[in-house]
């Protein structure tokens, strides 16, 4: 199910539930190919697929949030070799549109006069509803 084009689904995700979508299927098969070609028969094992998923999935969200609450000075003050395309069109509520959808995966608490709060929901103890 999870290596399926998505285009088949007749109610097809689209915008920010196809992006988040497509990051869980991708993290989620890179890890079970990992395990797969691991010689290390701890590494073969579900509950090493699903640390490793929920590990790379908590990486994955805290670098977008840092990238999406990059200020414009911040941005332009770094070589624009270091700028992928992804870096330059993040903004806070892209992040939010993606990753917080029901306050699933996580939640981003404003601060008044501060920068925005990252909140990791996603943990091996809680388990989450798919979005």
């Amino acid at each position: 199910m999870l290596g399926d084009r998505m285009g088949m689904w007749a109610s097809g995700l689209r915008g920010a539930g196809a992006l988040l979508w497509s990051t869980l299927r991708a993290t989620f098969l890179y890890a079970i190919w990992c395990a797969y070609w691991s010689r290390e028969p701890a590494k073969q094992t579900s509950e090493h697929v699903v640390r490793e998923v929920v590990s790379e999935l908590r990486r994955v969200m805290r670098l977008r949030f840092t990238a999406a609450t990059l200020t414009p000075e911040t941005l332009s003050a770094l070589p624009t070799q270091l700028l992928t395309a992804q870096l330059k069109a993040a903004k806070l509520e892209h992040f939010v549109a993606i990753w917080t959808t029901g306050g699933t995966f996580c939640e981003v608490e404003e601060v008044q006069g501060g920068s925005p709060k990252l909140n990791l929901r996603l943990t091996l103890a809680s388990p989450v509803q798919a979005p």
